[in-house]
């Protein structure tokens, strides 16, 4: 329900708390990088997930605007590197830990 909450008034209608909770269970999300913006209005990051054991990539920049003294989400645009990633074994994990990927999250994709 929550979820369903940080969407505009706009959107809301549309969505429903059973296809957001669908969405959710079929991926693991594992990191998240807050990339800096010069705008209050708006987020780009990359988050990092598995989708059927795989890494994947969601980077997006995502805009806000406020509705009754909070921010809500409007919408967001992907940029050109989402999808499904490759990660090396011994590549330094995306979660910012300092240790290989293969001693890190990708222990949490099974």
């Amino acid at each position: 329900m929550y979820i369903l909450e940080t969407y505009d008034n706009k959107t809301r209608p549309t969505l429903t708390v059973d296809a957001l909770a669908e969405h959710a269970n079929e991926n693991k999300w594992f990191a998240l990088q807050i990339i800096p913006q010069h705008r209050q209005d708006c987020v780009e990051f990359k988050a990092y997930y598995f989708y059927k054991g795989r890494p994947h990539l969601l980077h997006e920049t995502s805009f806000f605007i406020k509705e009754s003294g909070r921010w809500v989400y409007t919408t967001g645009n992907l940029h050109n590197d989402y999808g499904k990633v490759t990660i090396g074994r011994n590549d330094t994990c995306p979660c910012h830990s300092g240790k290989k990927f293969k001693q890190c999250c990708l222990k949490k994709a099974a």
